[in-house]
């Protein structure tokens, strides 16, 4: 090694093409972090505006649990009677919306109201039971019109759905009951 080669310290010198080697593994991790990043945020954002263009709003709980236990020769159908009961469901949605707010208010209120609030309970009970009511009352015509082999599978759909609830629950020791089994 020459002494040209060598620094004012004596270490070896190292030109410009080598200082930017070393960290060229830096740059393309830092590309591929940047392109991994605007990949999630693009999907996110997708979702939202995706969710935010749909013509339907997104369904109700009670409304994918039908769709889920019905039978598949069925769900096209129900789908179609979703899409037709909106009017009906949106109304009944702005009216709990309602009775939320009321909630709230009698919460708020100064002097506080115990009557007032229980009114608004009610009224929200009322409300969540109509929309319940009108799904037991859908799922009681699909299965009237099933047949043996259909009903025997919305019941298996069912069973699978209410042990699945009670383990979530902790209400486990509920399970065999379901199964028709003996609750020891």
């Amino acid at each position: 090694m020459a002494a040209a080669d060598t620094g004012p310290d004596g270490a070896p010198e190292t030109g410009p093409r080598e200082r930017g080697r070393g960290r060229r593994w830096m740059t393309a991790l830092l590309v591929v972090s940047l392109s991994a990043n605007l990949l999630v945020a693009g999907v996110f954002i997708g979702q939202m505006a995706r969710s935010m263009m749909a013509e339907t709003p997104r369904l109700m709980r009670g409304e994918r649990i039908m769709l889920r236990v019905i039978p598949e020769a069925y769900q096209q159908e129900l789908r179609a009677a979703i899409k037709a009961d909106r009017p009906v469901v949106h109304g009944v949605r702005v009216r709990m919306h309602r009775a939320n707010l009321a909630i709230i208010a009698a919460v708020k209120a100064e002097p506080y109201d115990p009557t007032a609030l229980d009114q608004a309970f009610s009224e929200r009970l009322r409300l969540r039971g109509e929309l319940q009511r009108n799904w037991h009352r859908r799922l009681r015509d699909y299965a009237g019109r099933m047949s043996v082999e259909e009903r025997l599978e919305l019941a298996a759909r069912l069973e699978r759905m209410t042990v699945r609830w009670a383990a979530r629950h902790g209400l486990a020791e509920a399970a065999p009951a379901a199964r028709g089994g003996r609750n020891d």
